[in-house]
């Protein structure tokens, strides 16, 4: 549309692998405009966007339609340290209990250690009120870590 807006599509799919395979599996997908304002940082705003939800009990998952927004920044802070922050977040235009609207904070800092091979590790912040009361998670904000390996060509 112009050098810093794009019209965009945007597809999101999460579940666990280890516990539950998609029970439940989430699937947002939706259209709308990215924009570019610097190099590295992307905004995306998608007011038309369907969360699709997968679970053996359906009837405990609730999808809807809603607004889907997210932000990624990323620079090197300091001599091959890379750090990258997405904020993710779906308003539902349902008016529902419990609230369908959830949030990711992740961070990422990731770095070579030898030959191609990298090291990254991220922390996120997660706040879904249906996840939590159907899941019988009792914290209201989540926390979670995640380390993994690269190998660059």
């Amino acid at each position: 549309m112009t050098k810093k807006i794009a019209a965009s599509a945007l597809g999101e799919y999460r579940t666990s692998v280890i516990n539950n395979f998609n029970n439940p599996g989430y699937l947002d997908l939706g259209v709308g405009f990215t924009y570019t304002p610097i190099n590295n940082l992307v905004l995306v705003f998608h007011p038309l966007n369907y969360n699709f939800i997968f679970a053996k009990d359906d009837s405990k998952f609730t999808p809807s339609l809603g607004c889907k927004i997210f932000g990624s920044y990323n620079a090197e802070i300091y001599k091959g340290i890379k750090w990258k922050s997405n904020l993710t977040g779906f308003y539902s235009y349902k008016n529902n209990t419990p609230a369908l609207h959830n949030g990711t904070w992740t961070n990422e800092f990731a770095f070579n250690i030898f030959n191609g091979i990298g090291v990254g590790i991220t922390h996120g912040l997660r706040v879904s009120p249906q996840e939590r009361s159907i899941l019988a998670i009792s914290e209201k904000l989540q926390s979670f870590f995640i380390v993994g390996l690269s190998y660059a060509l």
